[in-house]
């Protein structure tokens, strides 16, 4: 009788070292599955921002670079006249220099805007108000050269006022000279635009 008992007894303790075994071994896997998931949604969660990444990467820099198409491709040489005037009395903007101004945008002391490259990425690199800001000149649609809307010009208020071909332009500092590849003095004259800045 001992013995069987004896028996029981050490079955009974096999049989609880298996239970804790299976219990140990099921804690293991389920900590290993809960670990894999956590490493899967990981590296999906980092699969997405790279390729969000990557996406974002050529709509905003490759895709606007392959699609650029500059305004004006090859060696460009054009011209237009210009003159500034305060109160009546024309302003003298010559240099001291041959080059007044950047190479893409000056004039030689002869009152004509040189526009001249090798390509022109945007129109807007050569509106007049890069130009005149180019030669130090203060231009904009309320000041010219020092007066200010509204200040005094043979006693009454003046204001800033763009001429293009004898017609007032509200573009002012944007406006861009019309494309114009006379290069004789005479033709430039004749054929481009006639710019005038005046405060009166």
């Amino acid at each position: 009788m001992e013995e069987n008992q004896d028996i029981s007894k050490y079955e009974k303790k096999q049989l609880k070292k298996q239970e804790k075994e299976e219990q140990r071994r099921q804690v293991d896997e389920s900590r290993k599955s809960s670990e894999t998931k956590k490493k899967v949604k990981k590296y999906i969660i980092i699969s997405i921002i790279v390729l969000l990444i990557l996406i974002g990467g050529y709509y905003l820099i490759i895709k606007p670079i392959n699609d650029f198409k500059p305004f004006y491709s090859g060696f460009y040489h054009w011209h237009a006249n210009f003159e500034v005037s305060v109160c009546g009395k024309p302003v003298d903007v010559k240099c001291k220099g041959t080059m007044c101004g950047p190479m893409n945008l000056h004039h030689h002391n002869d009152n004509i805007i040189h526009m001249e490259g090798n390509s022109l990425a945007k129109k807007e690199d050569i509106a007049i108000g890069k130009f005149f800001e180019g030669i130090g000149v203060t231009f904009s649609e309320t000041q010219l050269m020092g007066k200010n809307n509204g200040d005094l010009c043979d006693d009454k208020q003046g204001s800033v006022k763009l001429y293009i071909n004898g017609k007032e332009n509200y573009e002012f500092r944007n406006y861009v000279p019309k494309v114009c590849d006379a290069q004789a003095v005479s033709d430039i004259k004749q054929r481009c635009d006639n710019i005038e800045l005046k405060f009166e």
